[in-house]
């Protein structure tokens, strides 16, 4: 599956049109560094986070625990939006999890 950003011409939110091909939920990893550029303008950066709701304690993002919501289709899982700096980023958990 594949989802598509739109550029802010279409939809008024500041970014460039991309692509991003989402990770099956089976496909899911107990730890990954993950890096956001401060190049090309980039002004936010955000990690997007989604697990079974039981195994969300354990989830940390650079050694902090980060806020979750439900995923109101399925409330067996949660996700979890953070806004984070440009740089490295690590993310671990005791069971795993999908991000980008």
């Amino acid at each position: 599956m594949a989802q598509f950003q739109r550029t802010q011409n279409c939809d008024g939110v500041t970014g460039d049109p991309s692509m991003t091909i989402l990770s099956p939920i089976e496909q899911q990893l107990n730890e990954i560094t993950l890096y956001s550029s401060p190049y090309q303008n980039i002004l936010n950066h955000h990690i997007n986070i989604v697990m079974k709701r039981a195994d969300t304690g354990s989830f940390r993002l650079d050694n902090t625990k980060v806020q979750w919501s439900f995923v109101p289709s399925n409330p067996t899982y949660m996700y979890s939006q953070t806004t984070v700096s440009a740089g490295n980023h690590s993310l671990t958990a005791d069971s795993g999890f999908n991000a980008l």
